[in-house]
């Protein structure tokens, strides 16, 4: 029966629909799921955030004098607004349980004192921010900007990846007052039987649709087999290499699409081809581009009497945005600096060229914050709206012994004491190159010492947001400590900055790196 064209067509086709069928209802569930998942999340939150001073009002006002009845048909009142809170719990700001839902549904609990006795939920009760219980075992807080802006972040206000669909929270503590906190059960059951019954729903639709498919499939065999055959003969004379092959397919149906995109494929084949050899020609240029690019970065070690350099830059795609140089001055000064540009790509390869250049023309300004004025100046000029440019820019005096230090909305400058063998983070205010037209009263020169062996580092934000396997961002602590040992244990410029790339390609491991990463050291002699 198999050797039958009709039977094939039948048994292939309806095995194919039951596949698609398949496939499109485990994704229809789990875009479900997600859509659920993420509403019940987000709206426990926002019930969370809304509710808490109304039950911590009821709490005062009814229970705390002793009147339940009140309190109870207040709080049942505002637990009935989100059906996904399964329970609320009241505590003290010292872990003392004042109410607790499902263990008061009918009457007051009088019995002995209740506390709570899990560290981690106390934690979380004498904290100032709400946080998030989520089913991983992990609690991550929610912290708001004076803009209204959300961070998720850990106890230590390191941040931490935001909770997606898959993350189901346990509960949700908010602290009140410094006085109250509380907890929020989320329960996903209603969500689970919703998902049941739409698979029982997808299930019903497949299988009809699978019955009536067959059906189809057999009765549309017979007018597929001789345009199938006229594809075929033109298919053969399409591999010889001859692109005027066309099939001649008079039913309108998907059978003659077919025929149809088969005469079309053949006539686009040449132009496909024509297409295959401008992306090898851009491909080509791009890397010509990624050369050009890396030739105008210090091509040899810079060698001063008082001060070693050092320098690397691993971009994350083929033309970077971030830039560094060391550039000499008539007056025996050397100017350092990093740059790096808003986004990636072409466009702000070239706005760091353009930068670079700049910054040679005008290497003999000795004032520091004249320069950058200047720099700003052009690139608020000839750049577009949606670009700019970061910048730690320094000016190295050797015979003083200083570093000119300015700050262009650029992260903090690591400097290592030789002498009390440690790090510490030099910020000063600044806004990114091209964002505003005059930024001289945005902007200051620090001036730092260097005693012998001291240590100074520039850095590009792909350091600190580098992130491993598990999506772990390298951050600031982990770059001062490793700044901090290689300043301790290490000689040369270049040693240090081999030792600070090698830590932190060692964290990222295998996991692609979303940013440029860059490092400038300077280590007086």
């Amino acid at each position: 029966m198999l050797h039958s064209l009709k039977a094939k067509f039948t048994l292939a086709f309806g095995t194919l629909i039951l596949i698609l069928f398949t496939v499109l209802g485990l994704f229809l569930v789990d875009a479900k799921t997600q859509e659920l998942s993420l509403d019940i999340a987000d709206g426990s939150q926002s019930f969370a955030e809304l509710t808490s001073a109304k039950f911590v009002e009821a709490y005062e006002q009814y229970l705390k004098p002793g009147n339940y009845l009140a309190f109870s048909r207040e709080a049942s009142a505002l637990l009935r607004q989100n059906s996904a809170i399964s329970d609320l719990k009241i505590s003290t700001y010292g872990g003392v349980v004042l109410y607790l839902a499902s263990e008061e549904q009918t009457s007051r609990y009088l019995g002995s004192l209740r506390t709570v006795s899990d560290p981690t939920e106390v934690e979380r009760i004498q904290a100032s921010k709400m946080s998030l219980l989520l089913e991983d075992g992990r609690v991550i807080y929610v912290k708001v900007d004076e803009a209204k802006n959300v961070f998720y972040v850990n106890f230590n206000e390191n941040a931490v990846a935001a909770p997606t669909a898959a993350d189901r929270i346990v509960d949700i503590v908010v602290p009140y007052a410094n006085e109250y906190a509380l907890r929020y059960s989320v329960s996903y059951a209603l969500m689970d039987e919703r998902l049941a019954a739409a698979k029982v729903q997808i299930g019903v639709i497949a299988l009809v649709g699978m019955i009536l498919t067959l059906l189809l499939s057999y009765m549309l065999s017979v007018s597929v087999t001789n345009p199938l055959k006229a594809l075929k003969e033109g298919a053969i004379k399409l591999a010889t290499g001859d692109f005027t092959t066309r099939v001649i397919v008079k039913t309108k149906d998907e059978v003659g699409v077919l025929a149809s995109t088969f005469n079309q494929m053949a006539q686009d084949l040449s132009a496909a081809l024509e297409i295959r050899l401008y992306k090898e020609r851009v491909t080509k240029e791009l890397e010509l581009a990624a050369k050009i690019q890396l030739d105008l970065l210090p091509k040899s070690r810079v060698e001063m009497p008082t001060l070693d350099l050092a320098g690397g830059l691993d971009p994350a795609t083929e033309i970077g945005g971030d830039a560094f140089d060391f550039i000499p001055t008539a007056s025996g000064d050397t100017i350092v600096y990093l740059g790096d540009v808003s986004g990636h790509g072409v466009p702000a390869g070239i706005l760091s060229s353009i930068a670079n250049g700049l910054i040679y023309s005008l290497k003999n300004e000795t004032d520091l914050k004249n320069l950058a004025v200047r720099l700003n100046e052009v690139i608020q000029k000839k750049s577009s709206e949606n670009m700019f440019m970061s910048m730690g820019l320094t000016r190295w005096n050797p015979e003083t012994k200083t570093l000119s230090y300015l700050n262009a909305g650029h992260l903090p400058l690591l400097h290592y004491s030789a002498k009390e063998k440690k790090v510490v983070e030099i910020k000063l205010p600044g806004i990114a190159f091209g964002m505003v037209d005059d930024l001289s009263n945005l902007v200051s020169v620090q001036e730092i010492l260097l005693e012998e062996g001291d240590l100074v580092v520039l850095y590009s934000d792909g350091f600190p947001e580098a992130q491993d396997m598990r999506h772990e961002q390298y951050g600031m602590q982990r770059l001062r400590r490793i700044v901090q040992q290689a300043g301790d244990d290490l000689l040369t410029a270049e040693g240090i900055k081999n030792a600070v790339f090698s830590d932190v390609l060692q964290f990222i491991d295998k996991q692609e790196h979303l940013d440029d990463i860059t490092i400038v050291v300077m280590k007086r002699k």
